[in-house]
């Protein structure tokens, strides 16, 4: 409990003269290389005094993901700092702090040193990328700004240094795309045509003249001053985490609102130079069939989003092996290195300039419901991996389970109609719907609608989520339909050309053979997949249950307890949505026992949404007439004691958890970078008080209300997490954090006492 950011929280620390001491950083010592004190800005080589993969919460996952492979597995991956996530929230909710312009300055002058190249100089411009890294991975909802740095100056620099004009143009027209679109608001059709559209340097200085020309139209310029390009950018990725394709996505994924993303800011490296020079995206095993063979696709001379647009016409990894065979032999042994490393199939973005690898992006890759279990059961077997069958069990989610418990297959028929890229497997029907918010508004009806566009974006994931298919025009397996399709375990066909597909006409697509077909051609459904079975078999030794039946804690099981009805149906309306394993974990049990609750209730209390269980409004009402009953026989007065007892404990609670995230200095209140050792054992000391004070409160409670027994469990469990050392048990939204099981409890003791919650806040001001 006593432990510090620098020191005992995350394990010894390296001084910089190589010696290991325990304990927490000398208050003497100038602040850490790699890091602004007082602010979460860290370069990507920042000793964390722990493995960088493990702070996603703090560096985001492709901020994280870029620390690990630079510091630990040495891979070639361009310099660059994180601005962490704390950043966002306090950037969207107060406005940009006046400490980070100068914290901004030190970090890009150490970047200028890592790379021999000045921001906005004329003979050797640093170009740098600014893009976004959300704690849970959000494949392309939120934005990137490249190339950033480019004026007439540097533009005139890095035709010079590279010895080709039309690639510096190239760039610069990339980056008055994306700032004209990204940070001031322009539409596609205010961007004009893209580099790759457009031939000779003559005609790129025209298409650049046309969008500036345009943004001064406008009233808001491309800024010159690279600094204000940089700020701005910044700003506007941030705010990214809070437009509606976002929205939609953390909907459908339960990730919480609040979580907020992080900034990285790297050196741009560049696979639209002259040379052997791409860009590409591969998968360390096939995310669609789960073959262990490496797949992906490299576009030639270009960069940014051009390989998942679905706009090109991509090529294959075997391409790439002819057009650049060494950075091809690198990108597979990089894809094993990091397969082995995690433990699971990679998803990797990466560059090639001039021949040379770069890697800009891993992450655990986002497969399809067959891929999953094959690939569960074949690392279990890999001689470098051997992955324990407990983990392979906990791999495959229920909803896989379910899809590939009822396999539809091919019927009987005419043959198919188009023939695309299988980017997604599984059967759906549906009528066509080429439109996005037709096909969103059509499945709220109940309708089943196969979505049909020339290729997809984020703009489009609130017609996908609602689709039950999805069809492009272009694109293949890389692209953004294809990525978001295996996420969601939706049925996907990608790069069918020309075919015409007609509005509301029904079709039938096979995401596994890439077969498009007229009408209704589904089959019965197939057998399951071997390894399926093989899975079951494996959980059913383990004493669990596949797709979600794990027990609730990190060690140890939890016992398979009966747990009520109502108090299932409580849990899940304090959630608001919730699988089965999140609402175990709320009741401190199994999955089993949740299950076995939620099978008690009335059918028509629970609905599936896309964002898990739900209470229905039948359901609503019958919680809180059951709540207005337990209520009734309760004894008022004693429940009114324990409730003001508890409104002490919750404004210390609440003093706690702010000072946690924040602390003064110099009579201002700033963000708390865990940097003082002292300062956050004070903090955690006095939550340690306040738990113990806690528990005899909790106990007199669960005496008047015995079902409220299980919170004194989940905070515990809060608590041994904190003092093993992991302090996001504070506060996460992404776990049952102190925070979150104290909200839910509080919620439960103003229902018991007859009030509401907007009430009791108004009264507590």
């Amino acid at each position: 409990m006593t432990r510090g950011w620098y020191s005992a929280l995350f394990g010894k620390r390296r001084e910089r003269d190589g010696a290991i001491r325990p304990g927490g950083a000398d208050p003497n010592d100038a602040a850490p290389v790699g890091v602004t004190p007082g602010l979460p800005v860290f370069d990507l080589d920042h000793d964390h005094g722990q493995s960088p993969r493990s702070l996603a919460d703090l560096l985001g996952g492709k901020g994280a993901g870029l620390a690990e492979l630079r510091q630990v597995l040495k891979l070639p991956v361009p310099p660059g700092f994180i601005l962490g996530t704390p950043l966002c929230r306090r950037i969207l909710d107060h406005g940009w702090p006046d400490a980070l312009d100068g914290a901004i300055a030190e970090r890009m002058a150490a970047l200028e040193r890592a790379t021999g190249r000045r921001f906005g100089d004329r003979e050797r411009p640093l170009l740098v990328s600014v893009r976004s890294g959300a704690p849970v991975s959000m494949p392309g909802m939120m934005d990137t700004v490249l190339n950033l740095g480019m004026n007439g100056d540097t533009a005139a620099g890095l035709a010079s240094s590279s010895g080709d004009e039309r690639f510096a143009l190239d760039s610069w027209l990339t980056f008055c795309r994306m700032y004209a679109a990204i940070v001031l608001g322009l539409g596609d059709g205010e961007l004009g045509a893209p580099p790759n559209r457009i031939s000779g340097a003559s005609a790129l200085r025209t298409a650049i003249d046309a969008i500036r020309a345009r943004c001064v139209d406008r009233g808001t310029p491309i800024p010159d001053d690279p600094l204000q390009q940089l700020r701005t950018a910044i700003e506007a990725v941030f705010r990214s985490w809070q437009t509606e394709r976002a929205a939609v996505y953390r909907k459908r994924e339960c990730i919480p609102d609040g979580l907020g993303t992080a900034v990285i800011v790297q050196a741009m490296v560049f696979g639209n130079m002259r040379g052997p020079s791409g860009t590409g995206v591969a998968f360390s095993r096939n995310p669609s069939t789960g073959a262990n063979e490496p797949c992906g696709e490299f576009l030639l001379n270009a960069q940014g989003e051009a390989v998942v647009g679905g706009m090109h016409q991509n090529e294959s990894l075997d391409a790439m092996a002819r057009h650049m065979p060494a950075a091809h032999r690198e990108l597979l042994d990089v894809l094993r290195r990091l397969e082995v490393h995690y433990a699971d199939v990679c998803d990797v973005e990466f560059t090639v300039q001039d021949n040379a690898l770069y890697v800009l992006q891993t992450r655990p890759g986002k497969r399809s419901a067959l891929a999953a279990a094959r690939i569960a059961v074949d690392l279990t077997s890999d001689p470098e991996i051997r992955l324990p069958r407990e983990a392979a069990v906990s791999r495959v989610s229920q909803a896989q389970v379910r899809q590939l418990g009822r396999t539809a297959v091919i019927g009987a028929g005419p043959e198919p109609m188009a023939q695309g890229v299988p980017a997604s497997p599984g059967i759906a029907t549906g009528t066509v719907c080429t439109d996005p918010d037709r096909a969103a508004a059509l499945a709220a009806t109940g309708a089943s609608v196969i979505l049909v566009r020339p290729t997809t974006s984020p703009a489009d994931v609130h017609g996908m989520v609602a689709a039950s298919g999805i069809v492009t025009a272009a694109g293949g397996m890389m692209s953004h339909a294809a990525l978001v399709a295996r996420s969601w375990n939706i049925p996907a066909v990608c790069g069918i050309g020309d075919v015409v597909l007609i509005d509301g006409e029904p079709i039938t697509i096979d995401g596994g053979s890439g077969h498009v077909y007229r009408g209704d051609r589904r089959g019965g459904t197939g057998s399951e997949p071997s390894e399926l079975g093989t899975l079951r078999q494996w959980a059913r030794e383990l004493g669990t249950e596949l797709g979600g039946s794990q027990a609730i804690g990190t060690d140890t099981a939890v016992p398979a307890r009966k747990i009520a009805p109502f108090d299932a149906a409580r849990a899940l309306q304090l959630r608001g949505f919730a699988s089965i394993d999140q609402l175990a974990i709320s009741l401190a049990s199994t999955a089993a026992a949740a299950r076995d609750a939620l099978d008690a209730l009335d059918a028509k209390f629970v609905g599936m949404t896309a964002r898990g269980l739900q209470l229905t409004a039948e359901g609503r009402g019958w919680v809180a007439a059951e709540l207005a009953r337990e209520r009734s026989g309760l004894d008022r007065g004693k429940l009114g004691g324990i409730y003001e007892q508890f409104l002490q404990r919750d404004d210390a609670f609440k003093r706690i958890v702010t000072d946690w995230q924040v602390k003064t200095e110099a009579g201002a209140r700033v963000q708390n970078d865990h940097n003082d050792a002292a300062y956050d054992r004070s903090v955690l000391s006095r939550l340690d008080e306040l738990h113990g004070a806690l528990r005899p409160l909790l106990a007199a409670l669960s005496a008047e209300v015995p079902r409220l027994e299980r919170y004194m469990a989940r905070l515990d469990r809060a608590m041994a997490g904190i003092a093993a050392g992991d302090v996001s048990m504070i506060a996460s939204p992404l776990k049952d954090s102190y925070h979150a099981v104290w909200f839910e409890l509080h919620e439960e003791l103003i229902a018991l006492s007859g009030r509401d919650r907007m009430t009791e806040e108004l009264r507590q001001k």
